[in-house]
């Protein structure tokens, strides 16, 4: 620390300060790197400047260190703006205040969705939330033993972590032997976007954060949306590598009702996680024009109830009424037939045959889904967007409030 040397400035050369130059830097970069062929390294530069083979000690036997601005460059690590991270971190756990709050590394890429544009203010529209974590409900973790992480997340609700003897390390490899807590967070505050097509109810932290599991490690969720025994789910988790959520293993609903586990895979580190069912998977084969035999149900496509029929012969599975419905088109056509008369020794006669895709020919797009819950409160939606000439029209199919 130099602080104190330069009477006139006594800050100049503390600690955390950049050093002064008195020169104009030339960089082939203009950041860091050398300008020209064949120029030496920050390491040459000292070597030669302070040509030491041994050694050099005074009276007392104390060696002096001599360091240059060149030595600073090759240890410089967070000042050379080349040379940074795109990773934003938000040490919570720092905050100088009595409640506890994680620690958040976020990939500003993710974050943006774009590369950081240099030289401009890069915005974050999402905001950071930091939630209070609830230390004082968490575990000691003993690394020689196998430790049952249960904290009360919500009156009657617990969240279990198995932990097995010295899984638990820290990104330097050292077997952690701290407190591991776990606390609920709202959905919509999570550090990462949710995928698309999960709405789940549940969300937890576990903390400290950056905490790595050398073996997958099962979880136990309790079962708030009341999902049916045997119901399969899965193990969302942030990869802190790319910060966003991933599948890290399988659950299913206890055969009470009341709890959801872990049955295969399992957490790799500390973050946030969350169970949900099976992500709606929407068939693409479905935008494409339907027929007779891909519109019958897989399970049943022959049976004869007041609901659906099949035309004879057809393969056609219909709704009977006063006019038929194609279910695989949605056509309704109906026909009628006059009187038949007798002319010149043969049957005459006159049918009015009524087509909804030819009397208005408006195209029918195709749309289903898999991994849907049968519930009778839910709703397939679509919303339709196509080009023509550079112009784009949007029918938006599904508002809110609508029936």
């Amino acid at each position: 620390d130099g602080h104190g040397n330069n009477v006139a400035m006594p800050g100049v050369g503390q600690v955390g300060t950049n050093l002064r130059t008195d020169f104009t830097p030339a960089y082939a970069d203009g950041i860091s790197q050398p300008a020209g062929p064949n120029r030496p390294n920050a390491r040459e530069i000292s070597n030669a400047v302070f040509a030491q083979t041994s050694p050099t000690t005074n009276a007392d036997g104390i060696t002096h260190l001599f360091m240059i601005w060149g030595q600073f460059l090759t240890h410089d690590t967070n000042l050379t703006p080349g040379g940074t991270d795109n990773t934003l971190r938000i040490h919570g756990e720092s905050a100088p205040t009595s409640d506890a709050y994680p620690f958040v590394a976020e990939k500003l890429p993710l974050m943006l969705e774009h590369e950081v544009y240099v030289g401009f203010n890069n915005v974050l529209d999402r905001p950071i939330y930091l939630p209070k974590l609830d230390v004082a409900g968490g575990t000691d973790i003993n690394p020689s033993q196998e430790t049952m992480v249960d904290q009360q997340i919500a009156p009657g609700e617990m969240v279990s972590i198995q932990v097995a003897a010295g899984t638990l390390e820290d990104r330097d490899g050292t077997t952690f032997d701290g407190t591991l807590s776990i606390t609920e967070v709202p959905p919509e505050l999570t550090p990462a976007a949710l995928p698309r097509n999960l709405f789940p109810d549940l969300v937890v932290t576990i903390q400290p954060a950056n905490m790595v599991f050398s073996q997958p490690t099962p979880v136990t969720f309790p079962n708030r949306s009341g999902w049916a025994p045997g119901e399969p789910m899965d193990l969302w988790s942030i990869n802190p590598e790319t910060g966003e959520f991933e599948d890290v293993g399988d659950m299913r609903v206890s055969s009470d009702g009341l709890r959801i586990e872990t049955i295969s895979g399992g957490i790799n580190n500390t973050s946030w996680g969350f169970p949900a069912r099976p992500p709606i998977a929407i068939r693409d084969s479905m935008l494409e024009t339907a027929t007779p035999e891909e519109s019958c149900p897989t399970t049943d496509c022959n049976h004869n109830s007041a609901a659906q029929t099949k035309r004879p012969g057809s393969g056609q599975a219909i709704a009977p009424g006063t006019s038929v419905v194609e279910l695989h088109s949605g056509a309704v056509i109906e026909m009628h037939e006059l009187v038949s008369y007798y002319s010149l020794g043969q049957q005459r006669g006159l049918t009015l045959f009524y087509d909804s895709q030819r009397a208005d020919p408006r195209p029918i797009i195709h749309f289903g889904a898999d991994n849907v819950l049968a519930d009778p409160d839910q709703r397939l939606v679509a919303r339709l967007q196509f080009e023509r000439g550079g112009t784009t029209t949007e029918v938006p199919g599904f508002a809110g409030g609508m029936g």
